[in-house]
């Protein structure tokens, strides 16, 4: 009885020390090509969650969550790579970005939870890499600060406004006041305006009110300036995300544009290599 009783106790123990290995290997495989992915200067966060407590024995994860700070991208950071073969399971992938730049353009913050991703096995254990083979429609988080949407500005239209301050208000307008570049004179210009969304990836301005060099201007006016500077943010031409993230919500707090919407891994193109 006792002899049993160690033997099962050994067991135990085995299978305890080969799933803590496991979590250790894949913690280190996931923050490896994490920091390939996001290559910022700040330290990276991961944190894995197995479903069960055979998960990691069984390739089947609960959720892999990243989170880190100043990171540059100029493109999605994963796509999917579809293909027949042995995958594992991961129910949510969660990230969570701060202070990065996409495309030479500042964002505050971007999240997204992509659900029922699969990986491909031979990379994952052969290589220690990543390779997503499939995922579900997630949802995802961009936000703006005033600053970051001044900037904005500032780089697509560069020369038409200058001196000029960006406030997003609670009611989800922007107020932009400073020089208006004007066959050739600086006039001071004021224009406050709804924010909404003109496209699934873009978001303009609309119903704007603006005083040029101290005078209303008349609806055709406004309209004529408005084309010069709409859209004011294209998530498809400035920040190359355009197959990813699809706009569904436009809420402003704090002076900070919070842009909610659905997130979906491009699927890569020929002759991309994972």
């Amino acid at each position: 009885m006792n002899d049993t009783f160690l033997d099962i106790s050994m067991v135990l123990i085995a299978l305890a020390m080969i799933h803590i290995g496991l979590g250790r290997q894949a913690y280190m495989n996931v923050q490896r090509q994490a920091a390939l992915l996001f290559n910022g200067s700040a330290p990276i966060h991961v944190d894995i969650e197995p479903r069960g407590f055979f998960g990691f024995e069984v390739n089947d994860l609960e959720s892999i969550s990243i989170e880190t700070s100043h990171v540059v991208l100029n493109r999605p950071p994963l796509y999917r790579f579809p293909k027949s073969g042995w995958k594992g399971s991961i129910h949510h992938l969660i990230v969570k970005l701060h202070d990065l730049t996409v495309s030479g353009y500042p964002v505050k913050e971007f999240a997204a939870d992509i659900p029922s991703l699969t990986y491909d096995l031979g990379y994952a254990y052969y290589q220690g890499r990543l390779v997503v083979r499939d995922a579900g429609c997630g949802t995802g988080e961009i936000v703006l600060s005033s600053a970051d949407l001044h900037d904005f500005i500032a780089k697509k239209y560069r020369g038409l406004f200058s001196d000029f301050s960006v406030t997003i208000l609670p009611n989800q307008e922007i107020h932009l006041r400073g020089q208006l570049n004007f066959l050739g004179e600086q006039l001071p210009v004021d224009i406050r305006s709804k924010l909404t969304i003109v496209t699934p990836t873009a978001i303009g301005l609309t119903g704007a009110v603006v005083r040029l060099n101290g005078r209303l201007l008349d609806p055709s006016q406004t309209a004529l300036l408005l084309t010069r500077i709409n859209p004011v943010v294209d998530l498809a031409s400035d920040l190359g995300v355009g197959d990813f993230f699809m706009i569904d919500d436009l809420q402003c707090r704090s002076e900070m544009l919070i842009v909610r919407g659905s997130c979906l891994l491009p699927e890569a193109s020929a002759g991309q290599r994972p």
